[in-house]
């Protein structure tokens, strides 16, 4: 690692291995495409910060054959960060981030550095200079993740302390918080909220940033149909001046004595990016003429691969028909109608059970992801205290299917 500048960045990072590299979007997509992911993505922050006479770049990895590859494929030099220090910090990424500052400090000499991530691509070499100027009046910088990590770590040497990097509560959601903690808030500078690319959520919130700074990420993306092109778009259902009719159904069943529904992730990148990575139950428009009830048992088969019937169904339907009419009066569990924000919905809920012998809850790729049987234990914990993490329109659905069952585990 040659020094040029008195300033450093240092990107923490390793090789994007298949099958080890972004699980939690390679679960939503696949192993291939999370790796090909991660590697557009340190492109992409490599070409972003890697142009200033200001500082010098490095990458900081586990093993010398992960340097090797950073060093062939984008020409950035670095160091092995393990072979320094004895270990103090029972965390291994709190051990990690104590090694660089060490090695970068006391071996290379540089005055003041600056450690981010590799999954932060659209950081640019302006929040870099910027960053480095505020430890002239601060004796630290950090930058927060919106899921309460940290995307920066800067600080100048006469700062460094290994014990700065002890009880960090590492990889959850507390960690910003305790890390601010042992830096002192009011000697730190505090950069604003950014979110990583660590779910697939994460790359439908950030379209418009990425598209802007992220050349690679992005036209990966695109190339893959978790964007549409601009010019490729076609009708949306927010031009249209209607409320649209979909039914929305909680599915039952009992396991070893336990009474489960089913949540599934919502998966419409295309159709529904604002809305695509969150909580849902089985939903679907309903087709033209289409009987509720129909549409109710025909979208659990499409999205789960599930049979079901519908609970309370009531045999003796009114009706009127004539030579050119039939109308049917259906009585669905509850209807839910979106009002303000979002697509204009209503929403007919309805109640089903698996019938026996249907077998097991299975994705639809082009609509969910992530079937999941949950306990109403569970159920009525979620929809308290993560409510935004389900998609809107279904969370009265639930409220009120989960107060008829209050006294039900």
């Amino acid at each position: 690692m040659n020094k040029t500048e008195k300033n450093v960045v240092v990107v923490l990072a390793k090789r994007p291995q298949l099958g080890n590299i972004k699980t939690r979007i390679a679960k939503d997509t696949s192993m291939a495409f999370a790796q090909e992911l991660a590697v557009a993505s340190i492109d992409d922050l490599i070409n972003n910060i890697g142009d200033s006479n200001y500082f010098d770049l490095a990458v900081a990895t586990d093993t010398l054959a992960d340097l090797q590859w950073f060093e062939k494929n984008f020409k950035v030099s670095g160091f092995v960060i393990n072979k320094y220090t004895k270990k103090i910090i029972k965390e291994e990424k709190g051990q990690k981030i104590n090694n660089a500052f060490q090695a970068l400090f006391n071996d290379y000499g540089y005055e003041k550095a600056i450690l981010i991530p590799m999954d932060m691509p659209f950081v640019q070499v302006e929040d870099i200079i910027s960053s480095f100027t505020r430890l002239n009046d601060h004796n630290y910088v950090l930058g927060p993740e919106t899921n309460g990590g940290i995307y920066l770590i800067g600080m100048a040497k006469k700062y460094y302390q290994g014990k700065l990097f002890v009880d960090v509560k590492w990889s959850t959601a507390e960690s910003f918080d305790s890390l601010v903690n042992n830096f002192q808030r009011d000697k730190s500078y505090i950069l604003k909220l950014r979110d990583d690319i660590n779910t697939f959520q994460d790359i439908l919130i950030n379209k418009e940033i990425i598209k802007l700074h992220c050349p690679k990420l992005y036209n990966l993306l695109l190339k893959n149909g978790y964007y549409i092109s601009d010019k490729e778009r076609y009708i949306d259902f927010d031009d249209l001046n209607i409320s649209l009719p979909v039914v929305s159904v909680i599915i039952e069943r009992t396991h070893k004595n336990v009474k489960q529904v089913l949540l599934q992730t919502r998966y419409k990148p295309s159709l529904d990016p604002d809305y695509s990575g969150l909580l849902e139950i089985p939903s679907g428009v309903v087709e033209r003429y289409e009987d509720l009830k129909k549409a109710a048992i025909r979208e659990v088969k499409e999205e789960t691969g599930l049979d079901v019937e519908i609970k309370h169904d009531n045999k003796q339907i009114a009706r009127y028909s004539n030579k050119v009419n039939l109308v049917e009066l259906q009585q669905p569990d509850c209807i839910a109608q979106q009002t303000r924000g979002g697509r204009s919905y209503i929403a007919f809920g309805f109640i089903s059970n698996v019938k026996e012998g249907s077998g097991k809850a299975t994705a639809n790729i082009y609509e969910t992801r992530n079937p999941q049987w949950v306990s109403l234990t569970k159920l009525k914990e979620l929809i308290k205290n993560k409510k935004d993490k389900f998609f809107p329109l279904i969370v009265p659905i639930i409220q009120k299917y989960l107060k008829e069952k209050k006294n039900e585990q």
